[in-house]
């Protein structure tokens, strides 16, 4: 059980996270498994009437507590994830920044602090165009402004819920006792998070696809008529390519965000963990995965590495996290580790760029606006 908390009166936490009561959590659970477009299917599942169903992600929504978003199967895109790690001199973050923005295909970008990194970028590019990318990077550290830059190409990213076994819903607070969740590790109760491994990016979709995924990346509700407005079809059409192309093809799962923590206590964290072998990387991947903080997590590609993203109480970044790691790092193989905190208030991400996007000629790769755009910003 946590010992500490930033606040005495537990009434405060109460409000703040009184969202989070038995019944939402289900639908959030529900909402995470098979997503957001068939609240009857849920209601029924819960056994619970679709009205108070419907009413209950109402309410979420409009009060701010509750955002779905697709995450795509980038791999069915002729896309691969790349993760870049930048170290920017001083005064020059906001200029790499833009440069970065204004590429097509930058997905994800947080200002960080951190060992050698600056700033957190994640790209999903064409897979054609690699040594054209890796070439733009290669412009940018020739400037002054980037002192060092490292990349890592990674499978499809996997998003969680946080491990709602953790909270006591009556009083509205996480109790996660570290010690007793390692020693059920070591007891051998738990599995491991396997990760798979693109075996081609040969693009599987059409023009119809990509545009369903663009708007449901922005928002997993967008309405198919919306959709069927932009492209000028039917909404029939834009159904059909959802039920036989998107839904269970080209779709990963749902990022699925409800606060989880007290507002202001806690921060986002990015950990690099590298391992002996891959058994040890999927044990210790599924003892994280199992945590209240879980978020985001990715395997580099042909290497026993991971990426998890965690949102992190300040007093459980203090002890709880560093107690976790220490105590599987002999067991799992652990041999190299490297954390970042990532600034929430700098998040910037766009949806895929479905206007580059022609089913004949594939993705265009606008390679002479990339680089006249960074020449530019860093003369």
């Amino acid at each position: 059980m946590r010992k500490k908390t930033l606040v005495k009166n537990i009434s405060y936490f109460a409000k703040s996270l009184g969202h989070l009561d038995s019944l939402n959590i289900q639908l959030i659970k529900e909402i995470y498994n098979i997503g957001p477009r068939n609240l009857s299917m849920i209601a029924r599942k819960l056994n619970v009437p679709k009205r108070t169903v419907h009413a209950r992600f109402i309410k979420l929504r409009n009060e701010g507590l509750l955002s779905i978003h697709v995450l795509p199967k980038f791999h069915k895109l002729g896309m691969m994830n790349i993760s870049v790690f930048l170290e920017v001199r001083p005064g020059f973050r906001t200029i790499i920044s833009e440069i970065l923005k204004s590429h097509d295909f930058l997905y994800r970008m947080y200002f960080t602090f951190g060992h050698k990194t600056d700033i957190f970028a994640h790209f999903t590019i064409p897979v054609e165009r690699i040594k054209n990318f890796e070439r733009y990077l290669n412009e940018l550290r020739k400037g002054y402004a980037v002192s060092s830059l490292k990349m890592s190409f990674t499978g499809e990213y996997i998003a969680f819920l946080p491990n709602f076994d953790f909270f006591d819903e009556k009083n509205k607070i996480w109790k996660f006792d570290v010690k007793s969740y390692i020693s059920d590790i070591q007891s051998g109760k738990f599995d491991r998070l396997h990760f798979t491994e693109p075996d081609s990016y040969k693009v599987s979709v059409d023009e119809i696809d990509v545009t369903i995924l663009h708007w449901l990346q922005k928002n997993a509700l967008t309405r198919f008529a919306t959709i069927a407005k932009v492209k000028n079809v039917s909404r029939s059409l834009i159904k059909y390519h959802y039920d036989t192309h998107v839904e269970d093809k080209l779709i990963c799962g749902y990022i699925v965000y409800t606060p989880r923590f007290i507002p202001h206590t806690s921060g986002l964290y990015l950990f690099e963990f590298e391992f002996e072998d891959l058994p040890g990387l999927e044990k210790f991947a599924f003892a994280i995965a199992n945590t209240p903080f879980i978020c985001l997590a990715t395997k580099e590609i042909r290497r026993n590495k991971f990426y998890v993203e965690l949102e992190i109480p300040i007093d459980d970044i203090e002890t709880t996290i560093p107690s976790l790691v220490e105590n599987l790092a002999k067991e799992c193989g652990l041999t190299r580790q490297a954390v970042f905190m990532l600034r929430k208030s700098t998040y910037y991400w766009k949806p895929i760029p479905v206007s580059l996007f022609d089913e004949e000629k594939g993705w265009d790769y606008r390679e002479e606006q990339y680089l006249e755009i960074l020449h530019k910003k860093l003369a």
